[in-house]
C-alpha cells in the first residue's frame, strides 16, 4: 500500500496491490502522477484486518493523519498471530512529464515474534496449557513514519501454545539426559523500543498465580 502526499504533505491517493503479483522479484507497481514533488509512505501487511489504518481524504488529509492501530478487544486484549509488517517512506520524488523513472522504498519490519520455552530445571514435566503469556506494551499505535504514537498498555497473548519436548529444542543438554515435557508458547508484538516499558508476564492458567513478569527490552538486550 503506497500512500502519496505531495510537497506540502496534501493526501494524492493510496496506490495498492495484493496477490501473487507481489511473489515476483521484479514487482513494480505503476504510480500514475502528474509531474511534480511527493512524498510516498510504503506499508506492507495491511490487508491483515487486523492493523487497522487511518481513512484519509485527497487534498485534506495530512501526513500525520496516516496512523496504523493494532486491533484490540475492549480489554486491550490481542491475543491473535499478526502478518508481518514492513514501513518504508521515499521523500521528495521528482516526477518528471514523460519520463519513466523507477524508485525503490527500503523496508523494515515493524513487528516481532518470540518464541517462549517454559521447563522445569528439576526435571519435572509441565504442559504449555497450564500457563497464560503475554507481553505488555504501549506499542499498538503508530505514526506515518513508523513511530510509536501515545497509547494504551496492549496486552499481546500467545496465539499458539503447545506441549513441546525438551530433547527438540536442547538435545544433549537437558537434566542428566531426561527426556521430559516443556511448554513452548508463540507470541508476536509491533515494534520494540529501548526504554519503553514492556513486560513479559506468565501466570498459571488456574490459579492466577504469577510465574514470571520481567522487563523483557532489558532481557533481550
Amino acid at each position: 500500500s503506497l500512500f502519496v502526499f505531495s510537497s506540502d504533505g496534501r493526501f494524492v491517493g493510496l496506490f495498492s496491490e495484493q496477490g501473487d503479483a507481489l511473489k515476483q522479484n521484479d514487482f513494480i507497481l505503476d504510480l500514475p502522477l502528474e509531474p511534480g514533488h511527493y512524498n510516498v509512505v510504503a506499508w506492507t501487511g495491511l490487508a491483515d484486518e487486523k492493523y487497522i489504518s487511518s481513512q484519509l481524504t485527497v487534498g485534506k488529509s495530512v501526513m500525520e493523519d496516516l496512523e496504523v492501530l493494532v486491533d484490540r478487544d475492549q480489554e486491550n486484549r490481542q491475543n491473535q498471530y499478526l502478518h508481518p509488517l514492513w514501513h518504508g517512506m521515499i521523500e521528495d520524488i521528482e516526477v518528471k512529464p514523460h519520463i519513466y523513472q523507477l524508485h525503490t522504498a527500503s523496508m523494515k519490519k515493524v513487528n516481532n515474534n518470540f518464541v517462549v520455552v517454559l521447563h522445569d530445571f528439576k526435571g519435572n514435566s509441565i504442559k504449555g496449557d497450564t500457563f497464560t503469556f503475554e507481553i505488555h506494551s504501549a506499542n499498538g499505535r503508530m505514526a506515518y513514519d513508523q513511530n510509536l504514537l501515545q497509547d494504551d498498555i496492549v496486552k499481546y497473548g500467545a496465539y499458539f501454545i503447545e506441549t513441546a519436548n525438551l530433547s527438540d529444542y536442547e538435545s544433549g543438554q537437558d537434566s542428566q539426559g531426561e527426556d521430559y515435557t516443556i511448554a513452548r508458547a508463540e507470541m508476536n508484538t509491533l515494534r520494540l523500543i529501548k526504554g519503553s516499558d514492556t513486560r513479559l508476564v506468565i501466570r498459571e492458567r488456574a490459579t492466577g498465580s504469577l510465574v514470571l513478569d520481567i522487563d523483557l527490552i532489558k532481557y533481550i538486550l
